[in-house]
């Protein structure tokens, strides 16, 4: 069944076969690593702020007991921390592990300009 143009859609037709099919088996990248799943930039933007009003909160409990007003901003401090570090955890970590290469192998410069 042959595709029927969208109004409104411009389609790149310089992307040959070959290359579609390396974005569609790799995942969208050329570089051939993944994609994060849809939605995982407003995860990160929730466990940012969840972290920084659960903390803040903590600290404005704290504040009242003490009369002080310094534990509210110090509470968001720690909990934007703890936040960013939960984050770099669960999603800064690489993907796949098995393109390392046996010890004393040398290796090519990426550079391309030699």
């Amino acid at each position: 069944m042959a595709s029927r143009p969208v109004p409104g859609v411009l389609r790149n037709r310089s992307v040959s076969g070959a290359r579609s099919k390396l974005h569609a088996a790799s995942g969208g990248n050329p570089d051939g690593t993944a994609l994060p799943p849809r939605g995982v930039g407003y995860t990160v933007l929730s466990y940012l702020l969840a972290g920084m009003a659960a903390y803040g909160g903590i600290g404005w409990l704290v504040g009242r007991a003490a009369h002080s007003t310094a534990f509210v901003p110090a509470g968001m401090l720690v909990g934007l921390a703890i936040s960013v570090g939960f984050v770099i955890h669960r999603y800064g970590r690489a993907r796949s592990t098995t393109t390392r290469e046996p010890a004393g192998t040398p290796r090519e410069e990426l550079t391309g300009d030699r």
